[in-house]
């Protein structure tokens, strides 16, 4: 199933990996992206429903392995939309639906 990024997980995505680069870890930022990816495509795309459903928000979470970064998603009938994307330091309450 295609995966897709919502306009929120893309740019969560995208200042996670520019935090990455500011304080200096280019190489870091570029495996992140890699692995997030990969994961999204060799994963997710194929056992969405590996992952933990949130009854409360209708979403379903999943962690990265290898990584502090987690996904909230919904599987749509056309593909999965990830809906956020955060590191675990940041404040989890804050993540929109």
């Amino acid at each position: 199933m295609k995966v897709v990024l919502s306009p929120e997980a893309a740019d969560r995505l995208e200042s996670q990996i520019a935090y990455l680069r500011d304080v200096g870890a280019g190489a870091a930022a570029e495996r992140l992206r890699t692995r997030i990816m990969t994961f999204l495509s060799k994963y997710i795309a194929h056992f969405p429903r590996t992952g933990r459903w949130l009854d409360d928000r209708d979403l379903w979470e999943m962690w990265i392995p290898r990584t502090r970064i987690v996904l909230w998603y919904r599987i749509e009938r056309e593909h999965i939309e990830i809906v956020t994307v955060w590191h675990t330091a940041q404040n989890r309450s804050a993540a929109k639906k």
